[in-house]
């Protein structure tokens, strides 16, 4: 939310309508009901994605060619781009913001997580992200250790969406089971809005899943030195 705090955690939060008063990197990173998108002319349009909207861009359904989760993605769209659609855009190599984020994990991890560091590493990201409001800037100290490391996870989630960390965060946390287990939805769309689109449904196995299968042709090459990582058999 634009005061700092999760969803989870604010009274005020709607999900029938769930994009007021949100994080502005929300609407930075994918395009939703009612977002607005600047085209390649320079004009701005408003986006409809809500069935019913009769618009090429509205849900229908999973099969269709149009969303399929009631969002697009809107990170790594160009307004510069021209006619031929070729991009400006720099391949991301590291950001400076993870390198804030790290080491805002690092010290907190380490228990030197005070208002010195917060003010150097979330407060630095927020600020350049557009938030305004000091419960969103001041450094919280009354969040418990585990409201602390939440935060701190949570701003990775939002700040680096879409740019392939987020499954490595998750396995490196041992976090598996709360994140990469149960349902994946979409927009509250699905039964003339009352309920969200159902996308897939995940399963996470802990004694299997931190670790990949070793590929079966290196396995060949040496049978008796080599085993499969547990729970993908040999």
């Amino acid at each position: 939310m634009l005061n700092g705090r999760n969803i989870t955690e604010e009274s005020s939060y709607n999900d029938n309508n769930p994009y007021v008063s949100r994080d502005p990197r929300l609407a930075a990173t994918v395009v939703y009901d009612g977002g607005t998108i600047q085209k390649l002319d320079g004009s701005t349009t408003t986006i409809r994605t809500r069935p019913g909207t009769n618009t090429p861009d509205s849900y229908v359904n999973a099969a269709s060619n149009s969303t399929s989760t009631g969002y697009y993605i809107k990170k790594y769209y160009d307004v510069k781009a021209n006619a031929t659609f070729q991009s400006g855009l720099n391949i991301i190599m590291l950001r400076y913001a993870d390198v804030l984020l790290m080491n805002a994990e690092a010290k907190f991890e380490l228990g030197q997580m005070n208002a010195t560091v917060w003010d150097k590493t979330i407060k630095a990201i927020r600020t350049r992200a557009g938030f305004t409001q000091a419960s969103a800037l001041d450094y919280p100290g009354s969040l418990s250790t585990a409201q602390m490391r939440n935060t701190i996870r949570n701003e990775r989630r939002s700040e680096l969406a879409l740019e392939g960390l987020r499954y490595f965060d998750i396995i490196r946390w041992k976090a598996g089971l709360q994140y990469l287990n149960g349902v994946a939805h979409g927009a509250k769309f699905a039964n003339n809005s009352t309920a969200y689109i159902v996308l897939d449904t995940r399963k996470f196995d802990e004694g299997r899943d931190y670790l990949w299968s070793v590929p079966r042709s290196e396995i060949d090459l040496n049978k008796n030195l080599l085993p499969n990582n547990p729970g993908y058999g040999n």
